[in-house]
């Protein structure tokens, strides 16, 4: 290939310029340039649609734009493509000079071998936002002239190169630049660009952003986090773009996830790196809930929100970050936020404006309007505060007002303690939605539903594929089944029922199934591959002998057995496995008293399995089986109906219509916060009735004896998919055991938070009626134990063209969504939908020593369970736009289990005007 500028060349630069590169050749990089020359290069009043250098800071404004990754704020973006297409092999029978190496190639240059650059193309990335869009409009292979060409040149569109087809010498659209275009590549669609522009090794494009970030005065070369650029191919990168740019001396290496940190410790000496965690140290602003408000700026301590009263029509700034607020139009705090705390996703919730500004009291900006009306708008990258008028302040107020929130109304008609296992989103009027969420939970699987039973021929002849163990077991790919499950059958060679499925990924899980039993049969559960033929199974025998054993080339071994109480021609079964405990239930179908056993079961070194398997002579019928990939302790409800009755039992319905119709409760938020703090007194120790205690004592004592209970708030105002209201109300531990932590005194401290002050001022501003809210409360094992916990978002908060988890987790029982002061958690982005899915850390815990809180196995665990409850809640909260689950989990004691304690809809991040 020629590397030159012609006269038809220099037209066509022209064209570049002014925006129309497809109807010319890219612009030719200048081989072996050094330095680039202190001048700018683009010195016209309209943006190029590309510049192959940037000479000085207004060459990279005219390309720059907001990057799509938000994460670190405070950044300006350009992104550049490196083209290993547009220029040959080295040509033959010719000598390159020695002098020839990265990020320079050899190339026939002027019709001798010389140095030659690949083709480097910074893009507006402004006017086009994706590497791929760039690359599809101006360095994919085609043939023919532009249409918009064809009026002033006799060119047939369809004409082929070789064709020797030529338009007029003063058309822009020169005949070189067709013939240039039909030498490249095709550029095809995104999918395909994306699989090999990122991953393949033989990639035609080297692909990367300059980021700018402004504050730390840092110019950093970042890749996607899925990325695999090899550390020959970042140095290239580095090189050629140092080469070619203003802020060569000043560029370093951002890695954006774990390997590519590896891959930049492979890099030569001289090539710097900066990491993620350095950068947010760095930041002074914190975007956490865009948005635009109105208020009066009241600059306060954190602790005088406990006596001094804030209003929805004040912009409060804070020294530090609190536990809670009452509504407020928007907040600013000193110090950083973690994005899932509380008093944020209550900022969410009520679509105010919420940001952490390094130093906001004392701020220059924000001083100077102290007792003044001000509008505040937080964007992604920057924020402004700048003074109104009152009058304008109310007129904003008016256009402004939140729609008034409609929660599920009460069904007051169930009066008995309900176990989870019966409970899902459809009863949030039952017993809230904090519990039915948890209740769906104990749902969330890869479901697989099986109707038809292979059988074995009378010959005893296996079913084609299925590979027999010791004549026993057999195995079998299972192509109806979700991704990575297999079939796992039984056959004893002369005929049975094979029904059973194994998955390779998920330690916990259920089956259930309804069997009937015939006198010569039996029928069980296999479950736990544990070696090539050693499985647990439970079985029940035409004997009524329930049993968990081991079996192994055909031997058994009882763990655990019972036999059923009474004699029945169909038994429902279930199947349930947490971590190493199995519990196998029967019951007499359709109803009819429950056995349960319960046995430890080793830790598996191959596929688990659940599902129905029968013996000879059996008929059954499997009405479900699923895989479940998480866990949560199984608990019970207190319906709403129990706290409606201790309210008129003892007169606070009443009272609460007093308080409602007092006008000084109303209008004064001092008064309004002694008088509930005083209600709430008087109901911790207000009288339970005789039939709740009765039932709570019976269900802790045959259910779960000698556990420490906790005690958790589900009103049917939050968790909802129009509003979560998070944080509102309190939770409380009992224990029959503990005369100190009485069960009674954790219910009614729950029942009582229903009148918390910052819950009460919320369903006021969101226009709730008070008098149609009610607290259920769901009752679980506490975690004494927690050897981390954290917040996790179904949804990449930062950048809505990666798919990725956004995670916070923190060591042992230090809180992630109300830390102590300096308390940061780990920060990450997991890139769970990528070919090798990656942990791209903005922070790391400030107990943990600078390294992850969470294994590589363990991130990977959670992503499993994140991705399995973000798909099994879309169908309820997933048709309203934007939509993620907040989830809350923990890594318990002592073998670091993974618990997910709630799952709720999360509102967003809001957006700026």
């Amino acid at each position: 290939m020629m590397i030159r500028i012609d006269a038809s060349g220099a037209a066509c630069l022209g064209a570049f310029a002014a925006g129309v590169l497809a109807a010319c050749p890219p612009p030719e990089s200048t081989p072996d340039a050094g330095a680039p020359p202190p001048v700018c290069v683009w010195r016209s009043d309209e943006p190029p649609a590309a510049l192959s250098r940037l000479g000085c800071p207004t060459d990279f404004a005219a390309l720059a734009d907001d990057p799509l990754d938000s994460s670190l704020p405070g950044a300006k973006t350009v992104k550049y493509l490196i083209d290993r297409a547009s220029l040959d092999a080295p040509p033959a029978g010719q000598q390159c000079p020695a002098a020839c190496a990265s990020p320079t190639v050899c190339a026939e240059v002027d019709g001798a071998a010389g140095c030659a650059g690949y083709q480097l193309y910074f893009q507006n990335t402004a006017a086009r936002q994706l590497h791929f869009e760039f690359a599809r409009d101006f360095l994919s292979g085609i043939c023919g002239c532009r249409p918009d060409c064809v009026a002033s040149c006799d060119c047939d569109v369809d004409q082929e190169c070789s064709s020797g087809c030529r338009c007029d010498p003063d058309c822009a659209c020169a005949c070189a630049s067709v013939e240039r275009r039909c030498s490249l590549p095709p550029v095809i669609d995104l999918s395909t660009f994306n699989a090999t522009e990122y991953i393949s090794p033989n990639r035609r494009f080297l692909l990367g952003s300059i980021t700018h970030f402004e504050a730390q005065d840092i110019w950093a070369l970042n890749l996607a986090p899925v990325d695999t650029a090899t550390p020959e191919m970042i140095e290239l990168m580095f090189r050629q773009i140092g080469g070619a740019s203003f802020f060569g001396p000043q560029l370093r290496f951002l890695p954006a996830s774990a390997s590519q940190e590896s891959r930049a410790r492979e890099l030569a000496a001289d090539i710097p790196v900066v990491t993620n965690a350095e950068i947010y140290a760095g930041l002074e602003y914190q975007p956490l809930n865009l948005g635009e408000t109105i208020g009066q700026v009241r600059i306060l301590r954190a602790a005088e929100l406990q006596r001094v009263y804030v209003s929805p029509r004040d912009v409060v700034v804070l020294d530090a970050v609190p536990n809670d607020i009452t509504p407020v139009a928007g907040l600013i705090t000193a110090q950083f936020q973690t994005p899932l705390s509380h008093v944020n996703v209550l900022s969410q919730n009520r679509g105010t404006p919420n940001m952490g500004l390094r130093g906001a009291t004392a701020h220059p900006a924000v001083a100077a309007l102290a007792g003044r009306w001000a509008r505040l708008t937080v964007g992604a990258n920057n924020w402004s505060l700048t003074e109104v008028s009152a009058d304008e302040a109310e007129r904003w107020w008016e256009e402004h007002r939140p729609p008034p929130v409609t929660v599920p109304a009460l069904d007051l008609g169930v009066r008995d303690l309900i176990d989870v296992e019966r409970i899902d989103v459809a009863d949030v009027g039952v017993v809230g939605a904090k519990a039915a969420n948890y209740g769906r939970l104990q749902r969330t699987a890869y479901t697989v539903r099986a109707w038809n039973f292979e059988r074995a021929d009378e010959a005893g002849t296996v079913p084609q594929g299925w590979l027999i163990d010791q004549g026993r077991w057999a195995v079998a790919e299972d192509e109806q089944a979700s991704s990575g499950i297999h079939a796992l059958g039984q056959t004893d060679l002369g005929g049975g029922d094979k029904a059973v499925f194994a998955d390779l990924r998920y330690r916990n899980f259920e089956c259930r199934s309804v069997v009937i039993v015939e006198p010569a049969g039996e029928v069980g559960l296999a479950f736990w591959r544990t070696g090539p033929a050693d499985f647990m199974v439970a079985r029940l025998g035409s004997d009524g002998q329930l049993a968990i054993e081991r079996s192994r080339l055909g031997k058994r071994v009882s763990l655990a057995s019972e036999r059923m109480p009474v004699d029945a021609p169909r038994y429902a079964l279930t199947l349930r496995v947490h971590d190493q405990l199995a519990t196998v239930t029967a019951r007499p179908y359709p109803d009819g008293p429950a056995v349960s056993i319960q046995a430890t079961v080793e830790q598996k070194t191959g596929a688990l399995a659940c599902g129905l398997w029968t013996g000879a002579g059996t008929a059954a019928r499997c009405d479900d089986f699923a895989v479940t990939p998480i866990y949560n302790p199984r608990g019970f409800a207190i319906p709403f109906a129990f706290f409606v009755d201790f309210m008129r039992d003892n007169g606070y319905h009443r009272y609460l219509e007093q308080l409602l119709a007092d006008q000084r409760f109303r209008s004064d938020g001092d008064y309004r916060r002694a008088t509930l703090a005083d209600m709430q007194e008087s109901m911790r120790g207000a009288p339970v009735s005789a039939k709740l205690r009765d039932l709570l004592d019976l269900k802790l004592a045959d259910e779960y004896p000698h556990m420490r209970m906790r005690f958790r708030s589900s009103t049917n105002a939050e968790d909802l998919g129009v509003y979560t209201g998070a944080g509102l109300y309190s939770s409380y531990s009992g224990d029959r055991d503990d005369p100190d932590k009485p069960v009674l005194d954790a219910l009614r401290g729950v029942w009582a938070s229903l009148f918390n002050l910052r819950a009460f001022e919320e369903r006021e501003y969101m226009g709730i009626d008070h008098r149609k809210v009610a607290m259920a409360v769901l009752v679980h094992r506490s975690f004494p134990d927690e050897l981390a916990n954290g917040v996790a978002i179904t949804a990449n908060l930062f950048d809505p063209t990666e798919p990725a988890f956004y995670v916070n987790v923190q060591v042992g029982e230090e809180a992630v969504t109300n830390p102590s002061p300096g308390m940061l958690p780990d920060q990450y982005l997991y890139y769970w939908a990528s070919a090798s899915p990656e942990a791209v850390f903005l922070s790391y815990s400030s107990l943990n020593r600078g390294q992850p809180v969470l294994s590589a196995r363990e991130q990977h665990e959670l992503a499993s369970a994140l991705l399995a409850i973000h798909r099994n809640f879309q169908p309820v909260y997933g048709s309203r736009g934007f939509y993620a689950m907040d989830v809350e989990f923990k890594f318990d004691a002592p073998d670091r289990a993974l618990v997910i304690k709630q799952a709720r809809p999360y509102p967003g991040r809001g957006e700026t005007p």
